[in-house]
């Protein structure tokens, strides 16, 4: 029996922990103070040490932001491998000390799931193996009101800015399709009364780019039931991900549209995230995401924000 310890049972903590443990032979176990004598479905302990009595084999980190150095330091002082969900942490210097202090104890997969989604596998693919000539511009796309409802908990308290690091799952994935990633600008601004809640700012645009293909991003928590679809324009075609299922590929010579449909419950892709992480556990698989890659992601959202305000 493989045991999992949940630690964070928010939203997505949850989502976690009924993943794992509709997989056979792994027991979820919860590390929540909020959630303790509550009827969740698994054990809950308040306290991280208490998990030891359950003798975890890993450990899903979806608890705030701030307490993902700690939560990931006391993962390593065990040799406990890690799924940690994203931002990797609160602040550059968190997630500098949270690389260091895991680089050596244990293995990291940092949840940016889209890794899982096989759109966006089949999108990176593509690039990658050629199939628009040399990429020369992208576009990235986010509409996602959703996010405060369905995370009501995360949004309980106003937080400036959190709109960058909350999505940093885009600069994540572009950095994945183009390389690394340098931000130029950013224009942040509020929308009122559009919706019942709004963040601040709630909607941004970016300017970067990955060596020398220009790269624009529009982020909002405006939009819904929500959107996230990439284009990247290469020299021989464009390519259009959706992260709904659909790949189209639109051919510059011939004019040619191929739309390839990868639809699947949104469950499928968290579910293979857990299978990979499981493996990892074993030993079987390199972390997709290391924590590095989160640190790059979270170096990112950080400068934007920091150009937004200039």
């Amino acid at each position: 029996m493989t045991v999992i310890a949940v630690s964070g049972f928010g939203s997505i903590g949850r989502r976690h922990a009924r993943v794992l443990s509709a997989m056979e032979g792994v027991e979820v176990v919860v590390h929540d103070p909020v959630a303790l004598g509550e009827d969740v479905g698994f054990p809950v302990v308040a306290n991280l040490d208490d998990l030891d009595a359950h003798r975890p084999d890993g450990i899903v980190i979806a608890s705030p932001d701030e307490y993902h150095l700690s939560g990931a330091t006391w993962a390593a002082e065990r040799w406990l491998p890690v799924l940690l969900e994203k931002p990797v942490a609160d602040t550059i210097a968190a997630a500098e000390s949270l690389v260091t202090a895991t680089a050596e104890r244990c293995a990291v997969l940092v949840g940016y799931v889209l890794h899982h989604s096989p759109v966006f596998q089949a999108a990176a693919a593509c690039i990658a193996n050629g199939g628009i000539g040399i990429p020369i511009s992208a576009h990235a796309d986010l509409g996602a009101y959703e996010t405060l409802v369905v995370a009501r908990n995360r949004f309980a308290e106003p937080r400036h800015d959190r709109i960058f690091v909350d999505y940093s799952h885009e600069w994540d994935y572009l950095r994945w399709f183009l390389g690394p990633l340098t931000p130029l600008a950013a224009h942040a601004r509020d929308f009122e009364g559009i919706r019942e809640h709004t963040e601040h700012p709630n909607s941004v645009d970016a300017l970067l780019r990955a060596g020398d293909v220009g790269v624009t991003a529009h982020l909002d928590y405006v939009r819904r039931p929500g959107r996230r679809v990439c284009t990247v324009i290469g020299s021989e075609a464009s390519l259009t991900v959706d992260a709904g299922g659909d790949l189209t590929i639109r051919y510059e010579e011939t004019g040619e549209v191929s739309t390839q449909s990868y639809a699947e419950p949104r469950d499928a892709m968290f579910a293979r995230q857990a299978m990979h992480f499981l493996a990892v556990i074993r030993g079987e698989e390199e972390p997709a995401v290391t924590a590095a890659d989160g640190l790059a992601a979270l170096r990112t959202a950080d400068a934007l924000t920091r150009l937004a305000h200039r």
